[in-house]
């Protein structure tokens, strides 16, 4: 793995000059990296991820955004969903379940008001 073994520095860093770099291989490792059970990886890094495979238009943002959605840490699901018009954009990848995307994005509006605009006016 890309990531294996190396500070959060230097994993900021590695996501960072890939994306200067246009480095798409890079990706797959960053992706990989993203997982739930891949403890070692800190919210810095794991809420630069999304962005970076984002940048790297790489075929697993939309999967990216929807576990950034589904993270422990609030920051990293701000990330995400500062991604979503992107993918709206860009069109829901296959293989990421809309409704579930729909509905951690309510969640957050409910409990986060504050993180996504408008949704004080959509939560009341």
């Amino acid at each position: 793995m890309i990531m294996a073994g190396k500070s959060e520095r230097a994993q900021l860093a590695l996501i960072r000059a890939a994306v200067r770099l246009n480095a798409v291989q890079a990706s797959h490792g960053f992706f990989d990296a993203l997982a739930p059970t891949n403890s070692n990886i800190t919210a810095n890094v794991r809420r630069e991820i999304p962005g970076a495979l984002a940048s790297l238009k790489s075929s697993r943002t939309a999967e990216a955004v929807k576990l950034a959605l589904a993270d422990r840490d609030v920051s990293v699901r701000e990330a995400g969903i500062a991604l979503l018009d992107q993918i709206d954009r860009a069109g829901i990848r296959p293989g990421v379940d809309l409704h579930l995307l729909q509905s951690q994005v309510q969640t957050c509006i409910v409990f986060c008001p504050g993180l996504v605009p408008h949704a004080s006016a959509q939560a009341g």
